[in-house]
């Protein structure tokens, strides 16, 4: 299993790569996830942001080419 060895600098990075819209939405949502579970890891994996509990991937956030208001999958 390969392992990010900076997961903080690269879920940062992550953002910059958003268009502004999509970096808004998904700096919100972060702020909302980390307000719920402080606990959560965060990472980059499979081109997202994966939010690990305890070792177990518990939730994403991906930005989808084209969709500029944000929807739950």
């Amino acid at each position: 299993m390969r392992r990010t060895i900076r997961p903080k600098a690269l879920a940062a990075a992550w953002f910059d790569f958003l268009t502004p819209e999509q970096r808004k939405t998904a700096q919100e949502l972060q702020a909302v996830v980390m307000r719920v579970e402080p606990e959560l890891v965060e990472m980059v994996q499979w081109g997202q942001i994966v939010y690990h509990l305890d070792r177990v991937p518990t939730l994403a956030l991906a930005a989808l080419k084209g969709v500029t208001s944000p929807h739950v999958v």
